[in-house]
């Protein structure tokens, strides 16, 4: 007798598969750096003329990065590109275009590992734990932090750039909202306005700025202890049951009145 199939269990917020080469942003810089650009006899297709418009973003982008929009001309992204500065011309029409695409190209990269290998499903405090890591996890990255710094360093010339980076943010934390809207409906937490809720989230996940003054540490513990200390702030303001803290994680951080002791986290 063959076992019947198991109820199908409630429909989950599940977080969007990005679209396009969702591969580390500067990883992708690097390897244009060190290999120069082949066209293939004859006509271009229509793939191969994408692959030369990413190829001129990947490298205007970390021309931009480097130096900043006044500190680049059209003539040295062709030169670090190893192509004919007509070539961008024709792809782009001038240099602040070509800005505006390199700067929308990350930003969309940047979206993509947001949303990428969020779990939402499982106990609510594991949950919101897994989103406290992943959260701070993909800010202190090396790739979400150089496209903040161009977009912050370029925002009084630039300040769509800056409103477009705002809303990728919104768009990527969606199914953070509709999570924590689930969890209020079910009476699991007492939250007014659930967006505000997730941008607040996200804000104590990453630290705010500080990741843009220092390099983020690897420790494993200080990390746990970060996203352990988020998780029950935000759980007792919002009215969760009280969890208990593992105890590998409950062990106090040393005292100090230097700011060194931040460097764990």
């Amino acid at each position: 007798m063959t076992t019947p199939p198991k109820d199908p269990t409630p429909s989950q917020p599940k977080t969007a598969k990005p679209k396009g080469n969702t591969r580390g942003l500067l990883k992708r810089i690097s390897t244009v750096q060190k290999t120069a650009y082949k066209r293939a006899p004859g006509r271009p297709t229509a793939d191969e003329g994408d692959k030369l418009r990413e190829w001129l973003i990947i490298t205007a982008l970390n021309s931009f990065m480097q130096r900043g929009f006044e500190g680049v001309s059209v003539e040295s992204i062709a030169r670090d590109a190893k192509l004919a500065k007509i070539t961008i011309y024709r792809q782009f029409g001038d240099k602040k275009a070509l800005f505006l695409e390199a700067v929308s190209h990350a930003q969309r990269s940047v979206r993509g590992q947001l949303m990428e290998s969020i779990d939402l499903e499982g106990a609510p405090d594991e949950v919101l734990r897994n989103i406290i890591r992943r959260l701070r996890d993909v800010t202190s990255h090396p790739d979400y932090l150089a496209v903040l710094r161009l977009v912050i360093s370029e925002a009084p010339r630039f300040p769509e750039t800056g409103e477009a980076f705002l809303q990728q943010t919104d768009y990527a934390t969606g199914p953070i909202v509709a999570y924590l809207d689930r969890l209020s409906d079910e009476g699991v937490i007492s939250v007014e306005n659930t967006h505000h809720a997730a941008l607040q989230l996200g804000v104590l996940a990453m630290g705010g700025v500080r990741y843009l003054m220092h390099t983020p540490s690897n420790d494993a513990v200080g990390k746990e202890r970060w996203v352990e200390e988020v998780f029950m702030l935000c759980a007792r303001a919002w009215g969760m049951v009280p969890v208990v803290t593992p105890k590998r994680l409950r062990k106090k951080s040393p005292k100090s009145k230097t700011p060194a002791a931040d460097s764990t986290l």
